[in-house]
């Protein structure tokens, strides 16, 4: 005839029992989905913040938060991935051969390294950039006024119809970077198919989707019956 509360000690001694016992059988799982999960969801976050990302400093730091972000999701990823067994032998295989020859992936690899252990920068601040011209077959125009905003975005231009402003945003692109003696080039391509644009925020979501791929792969191969 205890009370509930006399009965609480036991219960949680004989829950330890149980997660000590069964530990095992969770254990492959936990790391996969949760572990690269996270990761992965933290590289996501760094891109939309990249996306909205008020000044060059900021985009740098989330563009290398992701690079970072993206890069553990891959260490996780071949943590979880079990050492026996010829689906994951030959998944790991397959993304290892990847990681090592498509230029996106290779680059994205050896971009962390040079920011984690050197002082090297992987990236080149640009812009913005503002010119004044004339429209095409135009042989003179004039200016009244034309100012740039505080934001930096060019203000309204009174003059003639035959001057017209270009505005180039402040970007921050992708460089070369040489990691333990090898350079490596921006990549212009992701498994096969040549890349429109090499900005960070554009060829961001592709390695994105990569990794999120061979997450769901992996997942797929560890709940499968064995």
């Amino acid at each position: 005839g205890g009370s509930a509360a006399a009965l609480l000690p036991s219960a949680a001694v004989e829950l330890e029992r149980y997660a000590v016992s069964y530990r095992h059988l969770i254990a492959p799982v936990i790391p996969t989905s949760l572990a690269a999960s996270k990761a992965l969801a933290a590289a996501q976050q760094s891109l939309a913040l990249l996306g909205t990302a008020q000044s060059l400093d900021e985009m740098e730091r989330y563009w290398l938060a992701f690079v970072e972000s993206i890069e553990k999701g891959w260490t996780k990823l071949e943590l979880a991935c079990p050492k026996t067994g010829s689906a994951p032998t030959n998944w790991k295989q397959k993304r290892m051969k990847q990681r090592k020859n498509d230029p996106l992936l290779l680059y994205l690899r050896h971009a962390r390294n040079v920011d984690q252990h050197t002082l090297e920068s992987t990236v080149t601040m640009y812009g913005p950039r503002i010119g004044l011209g004339l429209r095409p077959g135009a042989t003179q125009g004039y200016v009244e006024s034309f100012y740039i905003a505080p934001n930096g975005l060019p203000g309204p231009l009174i003059g003639s119809s035959e001057v017209r402003v270009s505005f180039e945003p402040a970007q921050v692109r992708l460089r070369p970077v040489t990691d333990r003696g090898t350079t490596y080039a921006v990549p212009t391509s992701h498994l096969g198919i040549s890349l429109s644009s090499i900005l960070p925020q554009h060829v961001g979501p592709l390695a994105l989707r990569y990794y999120e791929d061979a997450l769901a792969e992996l997942n797929s191969i560890l709940a499968a019956p064995q």
